[in-house]
């Protein structure tokens, strides 16, 4: 299936008691198909966090004149540094 967040291909990561449940590698997209009664599925979608503090930043960059010197803050406000490295390699 193709992740709804990033579009990249989507495995199979397991079973939630009989529905199935796949993973982006990419982003971190969990989905879970459920099955429905009579027949068909709905999916439950969870986004990591850290996608929706990009998305965020990315619309500040847009949104707003920034200039390179306070891209740095902008990364740390967001939660984004914190999100992807330990405290003792945060800048």
């Amino acid at each position: 299936m193709s992740c709804p967040t990033c579009d990249h291909t989507m495995p199979l990561l397991g079973r939630m008691r009989e529905d199935p449940v796949f993973i982006c590698p990419r982003c971190g997209t969990i989905c879970i198909r459920i099955t429905k009664d009579g027949g068909g599925f709905e999916d439950q979608i969870h986004v990591p966090k850290l996608v929706e503090r990009c998305r965020e930043f990315e619309n500040d960059l847009h949104t707003s004149a920034v200039d390179a010197e306070v891209l740095p803050d902008f990364w740390v406000t967001r939660g984004i540094a914190e999100a992807i490295n330990k405290p003792e390699n945060r800048k």
